[in-house]
Parts: structure tokens; C-alpha cells; sequence
């Protein structure tokens, strides 16, 4: 009896899974490696920079991308949180689309918190945190256009 209860649960929540990946397909397009979200009007890389980097550096990556292409705030940021979905993202899980390619959790806003730190935001665990621009704190470039 236990085993069947246990086995109904798995199978909800299997299925809830199913309806957010469903979600996600039906609010993002995906197309040469671009993630457009019709609701806020943005296009996101599909994939983020890969490796750690400082936030002068990140701002730098996605400046070259050209034609507009810019670290997002941190709002737009937080708004690719999302709870019900779950994308791999380096060793653990993100709350993100899965149509992402992320290869960590933790990414730079182009907003600055004086001279020194600027804001960024954690995938994972759905938290903004400062973070010092250069030294021993790197985080990962998620480009974003439009807006």
C-alpha cells in the first residue's frame, strides 16, 4: 500500500514536470542559438560565456557580441527564475527554461553598487547578491538584447 502511494507521487510530480518543460517550450522560442521571450521582448544567448569571469570582463564578452547585445539588469535576470523548471547548470540544477545551456549558477547584471561591486544573480538557489567586480569574485555572462 505504502509502495503505491509513493509510486502515485512520483507520477505527479513527473507529470508537473512535464507541464513546465510544456510551459517553458510555449514561452520561449529558441532559433540559431537565441532564446526569445515574447512577453518582455528579449533575446537571450542561448548559452552563457562558459567560464568564470570578472564583471568588467563579462560586460566586455557580451559588448563584442555587437549589435546590441549587453549584460541584462537584475531584474531581467530574476525574471528567468523560475521555480518549476529545472536546467542543468555546471554541477548542480538551476531554476531556469530548459531550452538554457548554462554551465554554472551564478550570473553578472550590467548594474553596479558603487565603484567597486555589482549585482548578480543566483540561478540556483533564486537570490541577488553583490559581488566584487574584479579580484577572487567571478561569475558567468548571460547576454541579453533588446528591451
Amino acid at each position: 500500500m505504502r509502495h503505491g502511494k509513493w509510486s502515485l507521487r512520483g507520477a505527479l510530480f513527473i507529470a508537473c514536470l512535464g507541464f513546465a518543460n510544456v510551459a517553458s517550450a510555449e514561452r520561449y522560442a529558441l532559433h540559431d542559438g537565441i532564446v526569445t521571450d515574447p512577453r518582455s521582448g528579449l533575446a537571450w544567448r542561448q548559452s552563457d560565456n562558459g567560464t568564470e569571469i570578472s564583471w568588467p570582463d563579462a560586460v566586455n564578452e557580451c559588448a563584442a557580441r555587437g549589435d546590441g547585445w549587453r549584460l541584462p539588469s537584475i531584474d531581467e535576470l530574476e525574471a528567468l527564475y523560475d521555480p518549476a523548471e529545472s536546467v542543468a547548470c555546471g554541477g548542480n540544477f538551476c531554476h531556469a527554461a530548459s531550452v538554457f545551456v548554462l554551465s554554472g549558477g551564478w550570473f553578472w547584471s550590467g548594474e553596479r553598487s558603487g565603484t567597486s561591486q555589482a549585482w548578480g544573480y543566483n540561478l540556483d538557489i533564486g537570490r541577488r547578491d553583490l559581488s566584487a567586480t574584479t579580484g577572487g569574485s567571478y561569475g558567468r555572462a548571460l547576454c541579453v538584447r533588446g528591451g
